[in-house]
């Protein structure tokens, strides 16, 4: 998956987020899946080093404070589809 692929997959809120772990990607670490997933950001790469890992993970957790939407910070709520979604209050 190509990082403008990657970028499709969830809000342009968390394009930053999705560049910082693309921009570490060596050749042989691959993309498989880009998705919102209980609020958060979640990327799953094949081949990854522990140090990639390890962004991911960090990456992960800032998704929490952070819109998809619009890149603002944020918290996490339920709307009234009972999913949990990381948004700011413009668009909640």
């Amino acid at each position: 998956m190509t990082r403008e692929q990657a970028k499709t997959c969830v809000g342009e809120g968390w394009s930053v987020l999705i560049d910082k772990i693309y921009d570490q990607l060596t050749e042989e670490m691959i993309v498989v899946q880009v998705k919102e997933k209980l609020g958060s950001l979640r990327v799953y790469v094949q081949c990854a080093s522990e140090s990639v890992r390890d962004l991911i993970n960090d990456i992960q957790q800032q998704s929490y404070s952070i819109c998809e939407i619009c890149g603002a910070a944020s918290i996490q709520a339920t709307n009234e589809h009972r999913m949990t979604t990381t948004r700011c209050e413009l668009h909640k």
